[in-house]
């Protein structure tokens, strides 16, 4: 009797840099409109900078977007710094 195999969900990793971006926005911008948009699968980064979309199509050509507000940390700038747009 042995276990079923898990099959692990396809997705699409990185790293969100300038140095490393906590709590900014990333996105597959399926059609490439150039802004994340409700229908992009999208995430926040974790606390330093890393990402993980769940995705099982096809991302050949497709862009990821890293949007950021003022709430996003940039890990390389002093601890006050905040973005001053998006």
């Amino acid at each position: 009797e042995g276990s079923t195999p898990t099959t692990p969900t396809p997705a699409v990793t990185g790293k969100a840099i300038d140095g490393y971006l906590a709590g900014a926005t990333v996105c597959l911008d399926l059609n490439n409109s150039g802004t994340c948009e409700s229908g992009d699968p999208s995430t926040v980064t974790d606390g330093n900078g890393q990402f993980s979309i769940p995705y099982s199509g096809d991302a050949t050509g497709k862009t990821l977007r890293v949007e950021i507000t003022p709430t996003t940390k940039d890990l390389s700038r002093p601890s006050g710094f905040q973005f001053p747009a998006t």
